[in-house]
């Protein structure tokens, strides 16, 4: 199939889920055959990408797990076609060597068939998710060590705080894994992290590294950590990183992404943007009721803590890599400055593109 095909179908999918989506008879069965016939394409797909080792291959085929993963959340039970789209969106980023992401791929992929009880492929699932985490944190870990010698503290420090969370997220995979499933020790690599921290202190924040003391020591003492005590040691580790916007949505009330802006690729409105803005829609849907109207909201996501605001029919979503600091003024001056020149265009949308300013406040304020 050609690249133009390709995207062709993407997009042609897309078109069909929000179609679906915004029918509200739309039954059960239509999202399930739509769900099952993207996951056929998802992994022939993949399949191809494993083949070819083409980034190309593999971001489309990203693109077709996402539509997958995001259709499957509206059949509204677990189906078999669930697991099977994370799992090989897993593989997808472990060759790509983005090795956190697809460790929480294929632990997503473990949690639903475990809940399908299909043992055999839970396992399997699992032992690929614990081997992500622990390569994403060797891998952190070496980049850290490697940048802070040669002087670049601050790029450093992110990879420290990084290597950490990896080694929190495995610990949160072996926490009550048969020892039959993975015989990986991660006790050799976290003394020489601790050993590294201790050595080089003096080049970073006193009152930092003493938390990041207290939380690996915490994690090479004890055998057995609660799911919670794990949830509270991320959130602490995420609050010691720099704040830095990652991407901005806004988002009508009906789930259309009205603009997207990725900041680390510098891209606007990418079908990448088209797919989050579907997924975080969602979360924030089921979240509604807990959203006070006008008034900046946090919420903790696998990517960072993000920040959502609604304002009359709008949806504002800003993610960032930490703890969000200043950037919580430039959101809502963003936001402010936004709706000064569309809210009135907003009140009556009918789906025109419109919002040719959104990226010259971006680059105003950010």
């Amino acid at each position: 199939m050609s690249e133009n095909n390709d995207q062709s179908m993407i997009d042609d999918l897309m078109m069909t889920y929000f179609q679906l989506k915004e029918n509200p008879e739309t039954r059960t069965e239509q999202w399930t055959e739509f769900t099952v016939f993207v996951s056929r394409q998802c992994h022939n797909a993949v399949q191809r990408a494993i083949k070819t080792k083409k980034r190309e291959d593999n971001r489309k085929a990203l693109h077709l797990c996402n539509v997958g993963l995001l259709a499957a959340q509206q059949i509204g039970r677990i189906h078999p076609v669930i697991p099977q789209i994370a799992f090989e969106a897993g593989l997808l980023h472990f060759q790509a060597r983005q090795f956190f992401k697809a460790g929480q791929l294929f632990y997503l992929a473990h949690r639903s068939f475990q809940q399908l009880g299909n043992e055999e492929l839970s396992n399997k699932a699992l032992k690929h998710s614990i081997r992500a985490f622990m390569d994403s944190f060797k891998e952190f870990h070496s980049v850290a060590v490697r940048l802070t010698l040669d002087n670049y503290h601050d790029i450093g420090w992110n990879y420290v705080i990084r290597s950490i969370r990896s080694l929190i997220s495995f610990h949160r995979a072996t926490r009550t894994t048969p020892t039959k499933i993975t015989n990986i020790d991660p006790r050799p690599q976290l003394t020489a992290l601790l050993e590294f921290i201790k050595n080089e202190k003096n080049r970073f924040d006193e009152e930092k590294v003493r938390t990041l003391l207290t939380i690996l020591q915490q994690l090479e003492e004890k055998k057995e950590i609660s799911q919670e005590s794990l949830t509270e040691m991320e959130k602490e580790i995420l609050s010691l990183l720099p704040s830095r916007p990652r991407m901005l949505l806004i988002i009508y009330e009906d789930g259309r992404l009205l603009y997207g802006y990725d900041f680390e690729n510098k891209t606007e409105n990418s079908s990448f943007l088209v797919i989050m803005a579907g997924i975080l829609f969602a979360i924030i849907s089921v979240l509604s009721l807990e959203l006070k109207v006008g008034t900046l909201n946090q919420l903790q996501t696998e990517e960072g803590i993000a920040l959502v605001e609604k304002r009359n029919k709008t949806y504002f979503f800003l993610l960032c890599s930490g703890e969000p600091g200043v950037l919580r003024n430039n959101f809502q001056l963003y936001i402010d400055e936004f709706l000064s020149l569309y809210e009135q265009t907003l009140n009556n949308w009918h789906g025109e593109l419109v919002f040719r300013d959104a990226k010259r406040l971006v680059d105003l304020i950010f």
